[in-house]
Formats: structure tokens, sequence, C-alpha cells
């Protein structure tokens, strides 16, 4: 089979006929059908590890790499337009903005393992109703622990970037050996391209962290648009929550990003990537085979070893210093998400300044603006504000009677009956929304449970053994999940 150099129809053997069908279309369907150009440029960008070998660009990466690096230095996906934007809510301010860095915020929240909380409360039983999807994200600062375990984490990836290498110099003693120079010189353009691409777009970003740290807790609600129903909460260090959601990255470009002779090389070589492309395509010869398989592998590589999830988490415990935890459960409807939410936010009450204790007599200044854009103001909106307030009034009252220190952290215990026969009800009467408040703050302290926030739960490893925990199998990734019930 390899003594012919054509692949043509000419040697009438069906092999040859059919290999020579394949070398026409093989090329050109691997380049432009499999190479998600968008995403790789993106990771590029944020962490600089996508290995200079594996940058096959299709048309569609050439549109984007044409395009003149952000001023701010926003990564290519994060700008205004490219990707859905995010809506965010500040808890204790009420302000709404767009986050600042959108899809490089998905691919942390995404990379981050998810741990399921149950809601086994009674309204999700309701014929009627319109379920809402909740991730709780928490937010820290990460430590020297964080980043060993990650760069211990990375070996493989690091030590397929150097195979990597190894295997293209395979392929071009194959090319060599074939007499296939089209393929050659494909195969020297791929990483003269990735060195172009490198030193005009080279990461890694990192986050605008403040050395010193906030005693300050902030909660920031998002979500795609206000109608939506899966949201996202935040919660963390306020410092680190604000420049997370709302201040750029800070980028590394390379002092002649932005030459013009820097600019042409790389568009030279992408269109050389194409014109090589066509060329094998065109000829038939074994040169497409091995131009296909080298894209293949660089999509191998690309969606199986250099994972966004793989990439994104290390980036985040290095160059961002931050980790998270997300705890992921549903709520019955759009007030009991909102209740929840009043529950989780550390700034729905007021702090006294003198004794620093929460001052539950009334609603903090601005504590609740942020519901506006959700929920405007009105009576029906009073009446379940006040409502609110007084349920979580109660909530702390069962808990200090109980003995714990957070309001939301105490052993299970069902308040259904303190809530309701405590004074709600007669204020509420037959108020829709009054079920949803007990929900609310059932699930706002199972969540705070789960995430170890209340110190006077005692540790959170030592919960999870607890015979509330149950671990099952995680989907994919290996990891665990951990379902929380009351």
């Amino acid at each position: 089979m390899f003594d012919a150099f054509y692949l043509n129809d000419s040697l009438g053997s069906p092999t040859h006929l059919l290999l020579s069908g394949l070398a026409t279309i093989l090329p050109l369907s691997t380049w432009i059908g499999f190479i998600n150009a968008p995403l790789v440029l993106h990771l590029f960008e944020l962490t600089g590890q996508i290995p200079l070998w594996s940058w096959a660009v299709s048309n569609e990466g050439r549109k984007l790499l044409g395009e003149v690096p952000a001023p701010d230095g926003k990564c290519v996906m994060d700008r205004f337009g490219r990707s859905p934007n995010l809506v965010c809510l500040d808890g204790r301010y009420g302000d709404k903005y767009f986050a600042a860095n959108p899809e490089t915020l998905r691919l942390c929240v995404g990379s981050t393992p998810a741990y399921q909380i149950k809601n086994q409360h009674t309204n999700l039983a309701l014929v009627d109703k319109r379920v809402h999807d909740l991730a709780f994200i928490h937010v820290w600062r990460a430590q020297d622990e964080d980043r060993e375990s990650i760069t211990t984490a990375s070996l493989f990836p690091r030590l397929f970037s150097w195979t990597g290498w190894a295997v293209l110099l395979a392929f071009v003693a194959a090319a060599i050996y074939l007499h296939c120079w089209v393929a050659i010189a494909y195969l020297a353009v791929v990483p003269a391209t990735g060195m172009a691409v490198y030193y005009t777009r080279g990461g890694p970003r990192k986050l605008r962290m403040d050395a010193s740290s906030s005693q300050y807790q902030r909660l920031v609600i998002t979500a795609n648009h206000m109608n939506e129903t899966a949201w996202q909460v935040f919660y963390g260090e306020s410092t680190v929550v604000n420049r997370l959601l709302n201040w750029p990255l800070k980028s590394h470009t390379h002092p002649s990003a932005n030459h013009w002779l820097l600019r042409l090389f790389l568009q030279a070589m992408i269109m050389g990537q194409w014109v090589l492309v066509v060329l094998a395509s065109a000829w038939r010869t074994w040169d497409a085979y091995l131009i296909s398989g080298w894209i293949a592998f660089s999509v191998f590589s690309n969606s199986w070893v250099f994972t966004p999830d793989h990439l994104t988490a290390e980036w985040m415990a290095r160059h961002a210093g931050i980790r998270m935890k997300r705890y992921c459960t549903q709520l019955s409807s759009r007030r009991a998400l909102l209740n929840t939410l009043i529950a989780l936010n550390p700034d729905s009450f007021p702090t006294n300044n003198i004794s620093g204790r929460t001052d539950t007599s009334k609603i903090s200044e601005g504590g609740f603006a942020w519901i506006d854009p959700i929920l405007k103001k009105g009576d029906d909106r009073t009446r379940w504000e006040n409502s609110t307030r007084y349920a979580l009034v109660k909530a702390m009252a069962i808990n200090d009677n109980e003995n714990a220190a957070s309001r939301l952290g105490a052993e299970t215990h069902d308040f259904q009956d303190h809530v309701t026969h405590g004074g709600t009800t007669a204020e509420t009467g037959t108020e829709y929304w009054h079920p949803f408040i007990h929900e609310g703050i059932q699930m706002a302290r199972l969540i705070v449970r789960a995430a170890g926030l209340d110190q006077s739960a005692g540790d959170y490893d030592s919960q999870a053994s607890a015979s509330n925990v149950d671990i099952y199998p995680g989907q994919g990734a290996g990891e665990s999940q951990a379902y929380y019930s009351n």
C-alpha cells in the first residue's frame, strides 16, 4: 500500500479507491469540524498552558486571532457580546452590574465539584410549582497547601506536553520517510503558529487580588437574566468576591504583542495551514493522513488532557489565589429562592458598630435592595419582607435556645410549628408565599451547615461522616458528591 506515493483512482484497487476518497475529505473535515477555537484560545489567554505544538487553527480561529487584543486584557470570550452576560446583584448595597469576566467565571464554577443538598420540604410535592436551581459557591483565598496539591495534580499534563514534542518528531520522521513534503511543511507551521500566538496572546492572566484581607463577608447573586431559573450565589471575603466578579483580570502580554510584523507573521502562518490542508486534500497523497493524524492528536490533547476543568482549577490556585466549593440544591419557587438568599445574606440585618451584634429589629439599609430587579416594591412585598424578618428572628431564637452560636447552623430542627404558630400566620393570614418562607430558612440552614460556615457546628470534615450525609460516586471526573438531607 505504501509503495504508491499517490493514492489515485488509476491503481484500480478498492483499497486504494477508499484511501483516495478518505484523503480528500479527512484533512478538511478534521480541520473545520473538530477544533473548538474560541475555548482553546480563551484557555490559553487565561492559563498559558495550551502546548505550542497543538495550534491547528481553523477559519474560526483565524478570525479570533486576527482581532486586536483588548486594551484591558480581557480574554477573548470575556469580551462583551462574545458569551452570555452574567448579571450580578450585590447583597450589601443592591448594586446591579455585569460580571467583568463572565466566561472565566463559568469555567471556574464548572471546574469545581458540586455537592448536592437534598430539599425534602413538602413544597416540592406541589403540582403547580416552578423549580429553581441554586448553586452556593463558597470562595476563599488559596493557601500554600492548596497550590502544592494543584502542582502535584498537574504533573501528567506537563509530561504529556513534552511527549507531544516527541510525537511531533515521530510524525516528521514518518513524513520524511514517505517523502510527504506537504506534511513536513504543515508540521513545521503548526508550532510556529503556536509561538506567534504565545507572543501576541500569551497568558497567564492574574486576579487583581488585594494583599490585605477583609473581615467582612459578602454575598453576590448572579444569573444570566432576572427571569432565570438557575441562580448562583458567591459567598466569601468581600475583597475576594468583589475582585473575582467586578474587576478585570491583569494581563501579562509581551511588549511587542501588537507589533505589525508579529501580527502579519501570525496571519501568514494561519493562512499557510489552510493552503497546506487544501493541497493535501487535492493531491490525495499520504500527506493528507499525516496532517489529519496530527490535527486529531491536537484535538485529543485539548479535549482530554488539557481540559478546561483541570486548567481552570490550576489557574485558580496558582494565579488567581482562590479556591471554591460548590453546593447545589433546588427550591420549589421564586419566593423560596428569595427567602433562601435572604437567610444566607450576612447583610440582611444591620450590625451594631459598638457591640458587634446583629440588630434584628429592622432590615439593614440596602439589605433587601438586591431584590428590586427581581420583585418590585409594593404592599405585598412589604408584608412578605416583614413576615420574613419575623420568621428569621424566630429561627434565631430557636437556635439560641439550643445553645447554637449561629442563626442558621444549629442541628436539624423542625421549626415549622415555631414559625407558623409563633405569630407569622396571624400576620400573613392565607398569603400564598407563607410556606416558602419556612422552606427558604430551612434550606439556608442546610447550606450553611454543609459549607461548614457555622463555626459552632464543628469541623466540616467531621460532619461529613455524620449520619445525615451519604457519599455517592460523582459523575465523569471521578469526584465524590455529598448529598445532605434533613
